[in-house]
């Protein structure tokens, strides 16, 4: 008898598979010194997306006999986009803790950059920049990082999951 993979294996499998793709994206990025471009940012959620629906369709199509449900495309996804939220931010703290603490610095410099345009006062400026480095600490970032993966990750589960899911065929009789 075959054994069928569990629900959480499968998802537990495609989590870690966005979890490295993100790490080693992010690694591409740091290595061209684009870390902080927004544009290619942008990529990051377009890589979720797509390995979203991939753990989605992989299950139905693999696992389950090509039927999925809405709730379980739903819950792979959610799992998906944990597993993968805990490896990336575990990797961001490692990356702006060790690897290359001068991002933080780089992103408070374009902060000023664009209050600065906008025409703030150096005052308004200087305080804005004090409390945004209360917020940019690696630890601080990386729990962001994972609370808006989740929740991101879960919005977009919803989603994917619609077109994902698929019905057993019913038969007349």
């Amino acid at each position: 008898m075959e054994k069928k993979t569990s629900l959480f294996s499968h998802s537990l499998l495609w989590g870690a598979i966005l979890g490295i793709i993100l790490v080693v994206y992010s690694l591409i990025l740091y290595f061209l010194d684009q870390s902080t471009n927004k544009g290619l940012g942008y990529v990051t959620w377009i890589i979720i997306i797509v390995c979203l629906f991939y753990a989605m369709k992989s299950y139905r199509d693999s696992v389950n006999q090509g039927t999925l449900s809405y709730g379980n495309a739903f819950v792979i996804g959610l799992l998906v986009a944990i597993i993968a939220g805990f490896i990336s931010s575990v990797f961001t703290y490692i990356q702006f803790r060790f690897i290359s603490p001068e991002i933080i610095d780089k992103m408070l410099q374009m902060t000023e950059d664009k209050l600065m345009s906008k025409g703030m006062s150096d005052d308004m400026i200087e305080k804005s920049i004090e409390m945004s480095k209360k917020f940019m600490t690696p630890i601080i970032m990386s729990i962001m990082g994972f609370i808006m993966t989740v929740i991101i990750g879960g919005i977009l589960s919803l989603i994917i999951a619609a077109i994902a899911k698929k019905d057993p065929e019913t038969s007349v009789a």
